[in-house]
């Protein structure tokens, strides 16, 4: 099962997009504080993040460049209701972006999308 970390400081859209995607068979764990994002990932171990950037307290820069020079850095999807959310993709070299207000659809689509054409390669255990 795949898992991803949602982390929005809106609590109604951590509990919709919890409900959405543990009913498509993912295992969820959702953040309202910008600074659990690295302890959660070091212990949670995220397939993916979806990162709301509009957050109090989160340098999303510095965050974005942190999960992504990780060892085996998850998938990186931003979200937010910015209008220009494109130029943040390139800035954080994220992998994906779903512009707030999202439909719940779209958001499983581009989800699934996401995990079916992005190459994970995970070292085993054993090679560590």
């Amino acid at each position: 099962m795949k898992k991803i970390l949602v982390v929005d400081d809106e609590l109604d859209i951590l509990y919709v997009v919890r409900v959405v995607l543990e009913k498509q068979g993912y295992i969820l764990s959702g953040l309202s504080e910008a600074k659990q994002i690295l302890p959660t990932i070091d212990d949670f171990k995220p397939d993916m993040v979806l990162l709301d950037l509009r957050m109090p307290e989160l340098d999303y820069v510095t965050i974005c460049n942190k999960i992504k020079n990780l060892p085996q850095p998850p998938i990186l999807v931003l979200f937010s209701a910015t209008n220009d959310l494109g130029k943040y993709l390139e800035v954080c070299e994220a992998d994906g972006i779903l512009a707030k207000p999202f439909d719940i659809n779209e958001m499983c689509l581009k989800i699934e999308s996401l995990f079916r054409n992005f190459k994970m390669y995970k070292v085993p255990e054993t090679l560590k």
